[in-house]
Order: C-alpha cells, then structure tokens, then sequence
C-alpha cells in the first residue's frame, strides 16, 4: 500500500495523519500484526512464528521483522521487570537477620504415581547450627531446624 505522508520542511519527519487516528504503530504493520509477530515469536521459533503470522492474517512478514518485534518485545518486558523489581526493592522492609551458621541437606526419591508412573520428589531440610556448652567431641555439632 503506498500513500503520501506529510513532510515538516524543517526537520523533513513525516507522517500520514490516518495513522495517528487510528493509533498505528511505526512500521509497515497494523497492531494487529505487531501482535501476532510479538505473541509467537515467544513461544515458537522466529522462522515459525513468521509463516504463522503470515498464513493466519494473510500478511507477508520475514523471519528477521519477526526476529526484531520479538527481541523488541523482550527487551521492553525485561526493562518492565526491572523497573518492577527496583520499586520493589526499595520499598521492602529490611531482611531479618540470619542466623551466623546454618546447615542443608537435601535428598531425592523416587515414589509410585498413579497408572504404574514414578516421580521425583525432593526434599530440603535447613537447620541453624548451635554449640553446646560442652561438646562431646570437637568435630561432632548438632543443629536444629530453622524457624
């Protein structure tokens, strides 16, 4: 689709008014389309999500557009969360204090599932480790569970 944009004569930016009422994106591409390419590309590959986009909206998007909408989309998502996790950071009270000493354990089995399957179970046991008033042996220490 070709159109003609108005020109600043300036700076020589310009746009096509529609755009800016219908809210368009910068691009070749409608929202919609954006959409798409940003969805799939996250859970399929960039190659994929481009023949995808294409068969399902009947529009011609290359694996590298997609490529740049995905990792664009990414990137802003990564920035959200670390945003996000600086506010939270800074607004969370300060972390008790820890013991000096603490000890872990942790340990596998396996256990019967329904219809004859087996899984993995996983256990941690997390202790604080004390010293007694009079040790039985210098090597020997005992720990009791954490709260």
């Amino acid at each position: 689709m070709e159109r003609e944009y108005l020109r600043c004569l300036r700076c020589g930016q310009g746009f096509f008014p529609l755009d800016q009422e219908l809210e368009l994106l910068d691009g070749e591409s409608t929202p919609q389309v954006y959409g798409w390419m940003a969805h799939s590309s996250g859970w399929m590959p960039f190659a994929a999500a481009a023949k995808l986009t294409t068969a399902l909206l009947g529009v011609a998007v290359s694996e590298p557009t997609v490529r740049r909408v995905g990792e664009a989309v990414g990137a802003a998502y990564v920035a959200l969360q670390n945003e996000q996790t600086t506010a939270l950071e800074r607004s969370a009270p300060p972390a008790p204090a820890g013991a000096a000493r603490m000890v872990m354990s942790a340990d596998g089995a396996m256990v019967p599932l329904l219809h004859g399957e087996w899984g993995e179970v996983r256990t941690l046991a997390v202790g604080v480790v004390v010293k007694r008033a009079k040790p039985r042996s210098a090597r020997r220490r005992r720990s009791t569970p954490a709260p």
